[in-house]
């Protein structure tokens, strides 16, 4: 055993009893358990509809080669074959019963604040630490993950279920650099080596923002097990050669579709780019506020853009001085000064010049940067009721006593508040509309919020007030297309206002021309209200657009059906059955078509098909059949 691992086993033979960490560990889990306890029944909404419900890569486990390619189109998956894995398990087990992924998302989170409270120990136990923080170690380690598992600033990231991008991508981060840790340790490091490199690899396959490890885990590196950067190469550089690779993979899944967010947006790339640096600094700050009052938390803060310089200048002014005391810290005490390098790194990816104008505020970002401002507190929470203790006249021991005893009840109390908290902040999450009525609430302005409660309004059957919504969606934003003319037309078909659905289904076609929900659903409208010209001309661009969905041809031929033009009709019937052999609807609407021609051997083959996949044979159908039959 080298020197390092001898002076630290010596450490933590000292600092408490062995059976102390297993206790911690079982606290650290009952407290993860019960702060998300009323979490485990929510449902998906948003982002996870279309990561997971709409998701075909996560049907099946094998071949496997189908679930590591995750859908793009900016989904919440995209280039994170890692997460989309996880959805698969989640989906082989229970399909989309959504305990079982709510539950894989507690315990991704317990088992990151368990490797949390193994890197703090281990940290604090090392020789290049002062001593009174060795001795109190596991107590400071524990108070650390307590209040970091708890936090209600972590519920995005936990409760929100496709939001494992981040929690996943934080447990290999946290993994990567305690197998470095424990490398340093270690008489044999291989393994552990070979460890950090995998972690550092899956954690890659999670989120974008992991391709600051291996910087962050050199800079730690340098400052707590070696004396030097040259040493730190000479001992460790084929570890370092793995973690760098990882830099290839996550540019081979990231860069082909780079800029993808800007173009959506539509925002010229510098423009944008400016745009989000100011939105950051009002960002940052926040977040960081957000860790000593989490009070006002936010799901969605929309496409929330800084258009002048001017906003953000108090911000700016805060931010400039945190930075600098940060920087100060650094050069002054830099192990201390880790923490600000974990904080800024950590956040730089999304949280600096590069823009990600979909969602440029996101409180889940702060998943793992939350621990370096937990360990801060806690360590100077720590150091000042020492010092208050060392003024105490009361004999060594008392004083010792009196210290624990302060500390645990300020540890208690503070992991009680968050722990309310996070338990409050989950009854937020309780039904779509639940959350996106709190998140308008918060952020008036915040078209996507509106149109978030008007979907979920309409999903249950309320049209009036989904209208209503959607109208302050639009009117926030008039360009909302595919968005909220489109769906606002959807609850005036609900209503049977075809005259309303229709221009709505016209103003989402006129703002994108290839919205094909927009000419479906206009073309259904057109039928009922018997313009059958204006819906087959509506079902001919479907067509047109995309010739290979059979729903197109379905809806042309029940138009033509409806006119009396029976030929053209089965035609297209007949193009359905093709795409989709297994279809009832077609053969069953087919039968109608040949029934009102006369063609009655071949009404009833078709009828007997629609039995045989399963269909309910339209009412009445059979009877006209037989009678038909009857007379001839």
């Amino acid at each position: 055993m080298n020197a390092l691992s001898a002076r630290s086993s010596a450490e933590h033979s000292t600092a408490a009893p062995r059976w102390w960490a297993p206790a911690a560990a079982i606290l650290i889990i009952l407290a993860g358990v019960a702060a998300y306890h009323n979490s485990l029944g929510g449902p998906f909404f948003f982002d996870d509809t279309d990561s997971i419900n709409n998701n075909s890569t996560i049907r099946t486990l094998w071949p496997i080669w189908p679930v590591l390619s995750p859908p793009g189109q900016g989904l919440a998956v995209q280039d994170r074959p890692i997460v989309n894995l996880s959805l698969a398990v989640n989906y082989a087990i229970g399909g989309l019963d959504v305990h079982g992924y709510h539950i894989f998302n507690l315990v991704v989170h317990v088992l990151a604040a368990l490797v949390l409270f193994g890197i703090v120990r281990r940290t604090l136990a090392l020789p290049v630490m002062p001593e009174h923080l060795a001795r109190a170690a596991l107590p400071l380690a524990l108070a650390t993950a307590l209040i970091w598992t708890v936090h209600p600033l972590q519920t995005e990231a936990v409760t929100y279920v496709i939001q494992r991008t981040e929690s996943l991508m934080g447990l290999f981060y946290l993994l990567t650099l305690y197998c470095v840790i424990r490398a340093a340790a270690s008489s044999r490091p291989l393994w552990w080596y070979v460890a950090a490199t995998a972690a550092c690899t899956l954690g890659v396959g999670c989120k974008e923002a992991m391709v600051t490890a291996p910087l962050v885990i050199l800079v730690y590196d340098r400052l707590f097990l070696a004396r030097s950067f040259k040493e730190v190469l000479r001992r460790r550089w084929p570890m370092y050669v793995g973690l760098a690779a990882t830099w290839a993979i996550l540019a081979a899944l990231v860069l082909p579709l780079s800029g993808r967010a800007i173009d959506h947006a539509g925002l010229e790339y510098w423009q944008a780019t400016r745009s989000y640096a100011l939105t950051q600094i009002v960002a940052v700050v926040r977040y960081l506020g957000l860790c000593f009052w989490p009070r006002s938390l936010v799901m969605d803060y929309g496409h929330l853009l800084a258009a002048e310089a001017a906003l953000s200048i108090p911000h700016a002014i805060i931010l400039v001085m945190l930075l600098g005391a940060a920087v100060a810290v650094f050069f002054y005490r830099p192990r201390l000064g880790f923490l600000g390098v974990w904080f800024f790194a950590i956040l730089a990816p999304s949280s600096s010049i590069v823009p990600l104008v979909l969602q440029p505020i996101a409180e889940k970002r702060m998943y793992l940067p939350l621990a370096a401002v937990v360990v801060g507190v806690v360590i100077c929470a720590y150091i000042l009721v020492r010092r208050l203790w060392d003024k105490s006249p009361a004999p060594g021991r008392l004083q010792r006593a009196r210290a624990t005893l302060l500390g645990a009840a300020l540890t208690a109390a503070v992991v009680l508040l968050l722990g309310f908290l996070t338990v409050r902040r989950n009854n937020d999450y309780r039904s779509p509309l639940a959350i996106w009525q709190d998140t308008a609430r918060k952020q008036p302005n915040n078209w996507r919020a509106w149109g978030g409660c008007g979907n979920a309004n309409l999903n249950r059957g309320n049209y009036n007030q989904a209208i209503s919504h959607y109208d302050r969606a639009i009117e926030l934003d008039p360009t909302l297309a595919e968005t909220y003319y489109f769906n606002r037309g959807d609850a005036y078909r609900r209503k049977h206002d075809y005259d309303r659905a229709i221009r709505d289904y016209t103003r989402a076609i006129e703002l994108n021309p290839k919205l094909a929900g927009a000419y479906n659903n206009r073309g259904h409208m057109y039928r009922r209200k018997g313009d059958y010209d204006k819906a087959i001309s509506d079902f001919t661009t479907l067509i047109e657009m995309n010739p290979k969905v059979p729903e197109s041809y379905s809806g042309r031929g029940n138009t033509y059906s409806s006119k009396g033009e029976y030929d053209e009709a089965i035609r297209d019937y007949t193009r359905a059955t093709e795409l989709n052999p297994k279809s009832p609807g077609p053969y069953n609407n087919r039968a109608v078509a040949h029934l009102r021609k006369g063609d009655y051997g071949k009404a009833w083959a078709d009828v007997r098909m629609c039995q045989e996949l399963g269909g309910i044979v339209r009412p009445g159908l059979l009877d006209d059949l037989v009678r038909a039959s009857w007379q001839e």
